[in-house]
């Protein structure tokens, strides 16, 4: 029996947020006004937000803090120069700094982050 477009597609979609809202990084998903149009679980642990409650709402709105920050500015650039960024940096929401990349898509910027794991020091014998 054949399925449907339909079926086969809702199939995928229900697969894929399976797959963010599972993964340990945190990925947000905003569109060209800056508006978020997802954002996963785990990115919601760490800026303390609801995210179902994040869709549609403003970025820099939400988080006036990060505006002239190294996060906002390679936001920016990525949008404007349409380009893939990574970047280190600490982030004061972040207990221990963070790791992101942006992908700029046609009409949107996603980008996943990770808290990095602090410098282990060498033990002594």
């Amino acid at each position: 029996m054949k399925r449907s477009r339909k079926s086969t597609l809702k199939e995928t979609h229900e697969r894929l947020i399976s797959i963010l809202e599972n993964m340990a990084d945190a990925f947000v998903s905003l569109d060209r006004d800056w508006r978020y149009t997802y954002m996963n679980r785990r990115a919601g642990e760490i800026s303390g937000r609801n995210p179902q409650e994040m869709i549609g709402k403003h970025i820099w709105t939400e988080f006036p803090e990060g505006i002239g920050q190294p996060f906002h500015l390679a936001y920016e650039r990525a949008m404007r120069e349409q380009c893939f960024i990574s970047l280190e940096k600490y982030y004061p929401r972040m207990t221990n700094g963070s790791r992101t990349a942006f992908i700029l898509r046609k009409r949107a910027l996603q980008f996943s982050s990770a808290t990095l794991q602090p410098a282990r020091r060498p033990s002594r014998i």
